[in-house]
């Protein structure tokens, strides 16, 4: 089969077809300009969409980019369809407002923001609204003290590595915020969940040693508070031991878990730095 649309005599295989026949490159070198871009003078189909998608911008205009190649495709080969069936002439001027009316159409159901004064007007070119990027709010995240008997106990791991040096910490804290108590232990190489672990272990140990009845533990690791209320959980080995004391200590308070968010543990968090620091 030959090319039906400028040359008679070229064999029309996809690359002919989409690429380097003279209405295809019309047509893929406006849509460049509309993007910004330019393209190669010749190649595959590959690099002429590569040539559109490599382009640095806004996920916004990029998506358009990659959508502008797709119908840019399917308009090419109706173009070819009406010439064949209608006798109906190649013509670009119905192939730009086209492709516009496509992206236009697909526009709100595009994902990605925009974000730039040039891919801003290139949109707008198109007839399609920049999305601009959406902020998220601010979260205040407050650590709020225990009531009456109450200890709270907030507890971190850190690790520089997984394995690597890790460190836990912890704070005692009373009804009024004020602190009680307090560690932070360097723990050699190991893992960030022995870390999470050991911290538990450490400050229930110094509970039932200060004879604080009433503990309310706080972690930012919900790995680990889930481990407290698993029947079926198993410690790494080297904690075996230290975990089955922890749990009879656990048993022998009035001991209550939850999880908070890393902003509101920053007390422990820092404690932990200092054991990772000391020797």
């Amino acid at each position: 089969m030959v090319c039906q649309l400028y040359y008679f005599g070229y064999f029309e295989d996809s690359d002919h077809l989409f690429v380097s026949c003279t209405f295809a490159q019309h047509v893929w070198q406006w849509l460049a300009c509309c993007f910004g871009t330019s393209l190669p003078s010749n190649g595959s189909i590959g690099n002429f969409l590569n040539a559109i998608t490599r382009k640095p911008c806004s996920p916004q205009l990029k998506i358009f980019s990659i959508g502008g190649c797709l119908y840019v495709l399917m308009d090419i080969r109706k173009t070819c369809n009406r010439l064949r069936i209608d006798d109906k002439a190649p013509s670009l001027m119905r192939v730009f407002p086209s492709t516009k009316a496509w992206l236009r159409f697909a526009a709100p159901h595009m994902p990605g923001h925009s974000s730039g004064i040039l891919d801003n007007n290139l949109l707008i070119g198109l007839g399609i609204q920049p999305t601009p990027r959406s902020h998220t709010a601010s979260r205040l995240v407050p650590w709020h003290p225990p009531i009456s008997p109450w200890v709270k106990l907030n507890i971190d791991g850190l690790a520089k590595g997984n394995p690597g040096p890790v460190a836990c910490g912890g704070v005692f804290r009373d009804r009024n915020g004020h602190y009680i108590g307090g560690f932070g232990r360097g723990l050699g190489n190991q893992t960030a969940f022995f870390a999470e672990l050991m911290g538990v272990i450490l400050g229930i140990d110094y509970a039932f040693k200060f004879s604080w009845r009433y503990i309310w533990l706080e972690s930012d690791s919900t790995s680990v508070l889930a481990c407290m209320t698993s029947s079926s959980f198993s410690p790494p080995w080297p904690l075996r031991i230290a975990w089955l004391n922890c749990l009879s200590y656990i048993r022998s308070m009035s001991f209550y878990c939850s999880h908070i968010l890393r902003e509101g543990n920053t007390i422990a968090d820092r404690l932990a730095n200092l054991g990772l620091a000391s020797s």
